[in-house]
């Protein structure tokens, strides 16, 4: 990973520094149609005095890592890295394997924010679009609000980082706070289940709009929307709602 010195640990302070990140969905790979996704890994160090052992895991699959200064991982799934004092370090799936998907946890001797680029591609490799985000929130409820007109799409990447298999419950409702449907799914331990809202709840289909919420009462929660619009693509990051 590229470490370089920079600004002030003050200009780098975030809301979302932790010792542990959950991204609920890690893209890479091309599709048959020669679409493809890479995801870009973007973590800082904002301590000036603290340096930050890091290993960041990927669950579910496999990628090629390249690293900002060029140097390349061939296919792995652990990649551990230390971050020195007001360090940062970018680092990018390779995006030539058949398309993969999983999540990734990222855990660190002291507290570092970081985010996930997700970048797509046509096959001709002109960019089509990108989201960032930062990690998932922890919840035992989460919310994602939905909106698909114009032909919109959200997908919902639910994900269970724990050793034991999960169940949640899922509901829709609209906008007068009425009931739309509901749904139990059990996910494995340390994987992730990424489904469009109409396959977890039917009756949430075309023109929906509402709350979509997550929900378990033995594993916490971590959750992301991926919302497509023909070839738009755009994130809505998950918020926690009281039990």
């Amino acid at each position: 990973m590229l470490l370089l010195c920079g600004a002030t640990a003050n200009s780098l302070k975030a809301q979302t520094e932790s010792t542990s990140h959950v991204f609920p969905v890690i893209a890479d790979g091309r599709f048959s149609d020669g679409s493809s996704f890479r995801s870009t890994f973007m973590i800082s160090n904002s301590s000036s005095t603290l340096s930050a052992n890091c290993t960041l895991r990927l669950r579910g699959m496999t990628a090629d890592l390249v690293e900002a200064n060029g140097r390349q991982i061939a296919a792995t799934s652990t990649y551990s890295f230390v971050l020195n004092g007001n360090q940062w370090g970018i680092t990018r799936t390779g995006g030539t394997q058949n398309f993969a998907a999983g999540y990734a946890s990222l855990s660190c001797s002291a507290p570092v924010t970081a985010h996930v680029l997700y970048s797509f591609y046509a096959a001709s490799g002109v960019k089509l679009g990108e989201a960032t985000v930062f990690s998932s929130l922890r919840g035992s409820i989460l919310q994602l609000l939905t909106d698909q007109r114009e032909g919109s799409m959200l997908g919902v990447a639910i994900t269970n980082d724990s050793d034991s298999p999960v169940t949640y419950l899922v509901a829709a409702g609209d906008i007068n706070g009425q009931s739309v449907g509901t749904n139990s799914l059990t996910i494995p331990a340390r994987s992730t289940l990424l489904k469009f809202v109409s396959e977890l709840v039917p009756a949430a289909g075309s023109n929906y709009i509402g709350q979509f919420l997550i929900g378990s009462n033995s594993g916490s929660v971590y959750a992301i929307g991926l919302r497509f619009t023909g070839g738009v693509f755009t994130t809505i990051p998950a918020t926690v709602r009281a039990p």
